[in-house]
């Protein structure tokens, strides 16, 4: 009884450190290099750094996707206190300034976006969802600043 117990510690002993070594060799392969690139510019696909602007352009995508989610869960909401003597709400508000910054940070990251990679892969995937909408209009508004500046120069 003595020795199947002791096997059993070595055989899960071993098992956890084959386990630990797989990790840590996953670990070590699984970061990809990448070459600094500038987000802010579009990278045409025979340049070098298309792969990795094209993965901060869906990163980016990704990143608004979540920040209109985290906007939508504002909309509608009250924030207040509740007076248990009295047994009423007090100090009751609405949250549209939590969903108004909430909105500004995803029209801030789609005035990143449309500078990159970002813009030609919604064009290129057709969409037409309000991401893509506001990351149109940071590009209309991009250029619209561009053609002013050449205007005036």
């Amino acid at each position: 009884m003595h020795i199947n117990e002791t096997s059993k510690s070595n055989a899960i002993n071993t098992r956890c450190f084959n386990r630990g070594r797989r990790q840590a060799a996953i670990s070590e392969t699984s970061q990809p290099v990448t070459p600094a690139i500038d987000t802010l510019r579009t990278y045409r696909p025979d340049e070098a750094g298309y792969w990795a602007a094209q993965q901060a352009g869906f990163s980016i995508i990704q990143r608004i996707e979540e920040a209109l989610k985290s906007r939508d869960q504002w909309a509608g909401r009250y924030k207040g206190s509740f007076n248990a003597y009295s047994e009423e709400y007090e100090d009751i508000t609405d949250c549209s300034g939590e969903y108004d910054d909430a909105h500004r940070y995803a029209e801030d990251l789609a005035a990143d976006a449309c500078l990159g990679n970002a813009y030609g892969i919604i064009v290129a995937q057709g969409r037409n969802d309000e991401v893509a909408q506001l990351i149109r209009t940071a590009h209309d508004r991009e250029a619209e600043a561009a053609t002013a500046e050449t205007i005036t120069d």
